[in-house]
């Protein structure tokens, strides 16, 4: 595929360990993204983000994402996956919902 890469070496199983290392060498990389990244998320949440979360549940526009806000605050800690989660409903929630109908009281 590359034959634009020459290796100076007479040594054929040199040659051979070289070539796979340059084709296993990505996958190894994207493979250490995905893991640091799993550790990440696993990670607890700052107390700026805490307290977005307990406006998140305090708020009363969208229902979903309160009662999903609740239950997080119920856990003992918030992990960084959960957190992004609930901002992530909060803003598919929050681009659905763009009026609410009439809310007409009734008076006698």
């Amino acid at each position: 595929m590359f034959n634009f890469v020459q290796f100076p070496f007479k040594n054929e199983s040199l040659k051979l360990a070289l070539v796979y290392l340059h084709r296993f060498m990505p996958i190894f990389l994207i493979l250490v993204v995905f893991i640091f990244g799993y550790f990440l998320l696993k990670n607890p949440i700052s107390d700026r983000q805490y307290t977005q979360v307990q406006q998140i549940s305090e708020q009363m526009k969208y229902r979903q994402t309160e009662s999903m806000a609740k239950v997080l605050l119920q856990q003992d800690h918030v992990t960084t996956r959960d957190y992004f989660r609930l901002l992530h409903a909060y803003h598919t929630e929050q681009k659905s919902i763009k009026t609410y109908p009439a809310i007409q009281v009734k008076t006698r």
